[in-house]
């Protein structure tokens, strides 16, 4: 059984898919894919898994999805994962940092000075 706090979703194109989604009782929250709402995520992920501390799943679809990216910067260093080639695939990474920055985004305490 898990606890699902929250659903982060673009709402490009998903209208159908939020009203259905809504009404099965998923908490649902906006979170654009723009440059601006992808760069902490895009980097907390990569801090992440340079560290070890990410655990992602090994499977072939997954290593597919990372190995399609490359990051969209600006001139202020902000980051975005985007397609290395039109027709290739990185929905999982995209689902990922999605994830990541929705739950970035709610503050999290703590007893201790240091947080992971």
């Amino acid at each position: 059984m898990v606890n699902i706090v929250s659903v982060s979703y673009d709402k490009f194109n998903a209208t159908q898919w939020a009203i259905t989604a809504t009404e099965s009782g998923l908490p649902l929250e906006e979170y654009p894919q723009t440059l601006g709402n992808f760069n902490r995520p895009t980097k907390e992920l990569e801090r992440l898994i340079l560290s070890g501390k990410a655990v992602i799943d090994n499977n072939d679809i997954t290593r597919n999805c990372f190995r399609n990216v490359v990051l969209k910067s600006d001139y202020c260093d902000n980051v975005k994962p985007v397609k290395q080639h039109d027709k290739k695939k990185i929905d999982g990474v995209i689902a990922m940092i999605q994830a990541l920055g929705g739950y970035l985004t709610k503050p999290h305490y703590s007893n201790s000075i240091f947080t992971i």
